[in-house]
């Protein structure tokens, strides 16, 4: 990788921060591959990977949306959760959960009420989740000129 060709020129922090924005490109693209192949447990473990190198490597994370994470992992499979990661670089930041369809709100309930019983470990904020049906995102329907 070209990258590590570099690294003596930049700071540690700095080329971890570089590492994490590389690989998490790479993450994304096997991400898409996996769920359009319907690889679900795959595409989970992409996103098990960005939480732990965007709490190791871009150091954006909080114990609170860790301990979410960790509740959602702690299910597991078993209980319909194929995968979870942070977003909002851990600054009042959220979880996203890959959860089986027919599991997800009980999987929300389950690691919110988990979460809220043992106390978000630094502030005591009270967690709170809902269930979201993937779409399309934001795209350009008509443009419009002057």
């Amino acid at each position: 990788m070209e990258l590590d060709r570099s690294r003596g020129q930049f700071n540690e922090l700095s080329f971890l921060c570089a590492e994490h924005v590389l690989q998490e490109n790479e993450r994304t693209l096997k991400f898409v591959q996996y769920m359009e192949n319907k690889d679900w447990a795959q595409a989970g473990e992409m996103l098990y990977q960005s939480r732990i190198s965007l709490s190791e490597k871009f150091q954006v994370s909080c114990a609170e949306l860790g301990e979410l994470v960790a509740g959602a992992r702690k299910l597991g499979s078993e209980e319909g959760v194929l995968g979870a990661r942070t977003t909002g670089a851990g600054f009042v930041g959220s979880v996203i959960v890959l959860a089986e369809r027919e599991k997800a709100s009980d999987v929300v309930s389950r690691v919110v009420e988990d979460c809220n019983r043992i106390g978000a470990p630094l502030t005591r904020l009270r967690a709170s989740g809902f269930v979201a049906k993937p779409a399309g995102g934001a795209r350009v329907i008509k443009f419009v000129t002057d």
